[in-house]
């Protein structure tokens, strides 16, 4: 129940104001559950950073909110926020995953219709001022939405859910048919998703994935025909990727031989330029929305987001209360380097309660329930 109350505010009849009773629903999850749900010291000490600073950051700095910005939070800051995402992650079982990733796969279905049919979506009517479907030829210019209401929240599912899913598949040990069906449905669907939402930073990160699957996984087992099958995927991978990329390149960057920056060549500068003059305190921990061109942008990175919103300060003592939830082992850094090198690039995670900040969470706390694992 609470899986589809996660995705539900995703869905392109939806808004932030849906995530209310995902709210309600894992408060009184909570309250059912209070003697069996555990909170570690570690995520304590996050909890308490992530509320706690950016209060007293906001409280003692001044911050600039853009007469354009339609947040709901208006001049709130944004990380407590997150403890909501932390907390429902919190209440999502197995089961509530597999609702999650159910779902997704028939949103890729609706994507595949739309993407055969010419459209970008058959329920959203509000494109941005983007290109007509078919316009030119590049996948970039036929992105379709799926079930969402942005074609970037596709994206980030199409990365997001498969991911999740197979954090805790790893770890399954059930091998009816129908299971394998399921598993081969939601990889084939975030393959898939990838494509038609053409998630450059999705796809790159889902590649990082893969490598490092292969190579700590395949080679870290005792087995030489897992390793001589993870030594020839990753150099087919290799060689691949080097005797296309004439033919990649137009395709990945819109035509173009060099890297395409999608304007973030335009916006980097102006959020580096605000953090130079505001280094400790950012914008006092309310989100940052920068004005270009009549339009507010945000950073396109997770990173830069949040250094620039909340200051030098708060943001390290941030990082470092998330990384001490989560050990460093084999496990973590395949599934959760992964999404970091995806919000490089993207404005992926660290929203406050948004859906890929739960599922964030989730994966992390299914890293670290690997406990026997080897920390390095």
């Amino acid at each position: 129940m609470i899986g589809f109350l996660v995705y539900l505010p995703t869905l392109f009849f939806a808004s932030e104001k849906y995530y209310a009773a995902t709210v309600l629903a894992a408060i009184i999850y909570w309250l059912n559950h209070l003697k069996s749900i555990k909170i570690s010291k570690q995520e304590l000490v996050f909890i308490f950073i992530a509320v706690f600073l950016p209060c007293l950051n906001w409280l003692c700095t001044e911050h600039y909110v853009s007469p354009l910005s339609k947040s709901i939070l208006g001049e709130l800051p944004y990380i407590p926020f997150l403890v909501f995402s932390f907390i429902t992650s919190k209440t999502l079982g197995k089961r509530d995953v597999d609702i999650i990733s159910a779902i997704f796969i028939v949103e890729v279905v609706f994507a595949i219709l739309e993407f055969s049919t010419g459209v970008r979506s058959f329920f959203t009517y509000s494109f941005n001022g983007v290109s007509e479907f078919g316009e030119n030829e590049s996948m970039y210019s036929n992105r379709v939405y799926g079930l969402s209401l942005l074609v970037s929240v596709f994206g980030i599912k199409a990365l997001f859910v498969p991911i999740l899913y197979l954090t805790y598949r790893v770890r399954n040990t059930d091998t009816r048919w129908l299971r394998k069906v399921f598993d081969v449905a939601v990889i084939l669907s975030g393959i898939v998703g990838l494509v038609l939402s053409f998630s450059r930073s999705g796809m790159f990160s889902a590649l990082a994935f893969v490598c490092l699957f292969l190579f700590i996984k395949g080679f870290g087992t005792n087995k030489l025909k897992i390793r001589l099958f993870s030594l020839v995927t990753l150099m087919f991978i290799v060689i691949g990727i080097g005797a296309l990329w004439e033919d990649i390149a137009p395709i990945f960057f819109r035509g173009q031989q060099t890297v395409d920056l999608s304007g973030r060549n335009y916006v980097y500068p102006l959020f580096f330029e605000f953090l130079n003059g505001h280094f400790w305190a950012g914008n006092g921990s309310v989100k940052l929305w920068i004005e270009l061109n009549g339009a507010l942008y945000h950073a396109h990175n997770s990173l830069i987001e949040l250094v620039a919103s909340n200051g030098s300060f708060v943001s390290i003592a941030f990082l470092i209360s998330l990384v001490k939830m989560v050990p460093i082992t084999k496990t973590s850094i395949i599934f959760i380097l992964p999404l970091l090198i995806y919000c490089m690039g993207q404005y992926g995670i660290w929203w406050g309660f948004s859906f890929s900040d739960i599922l964030f969470f989730k994966i992390l706390m299914a890293c670290s329930e690997d406990g026997d694992e080897k920390q390095f």
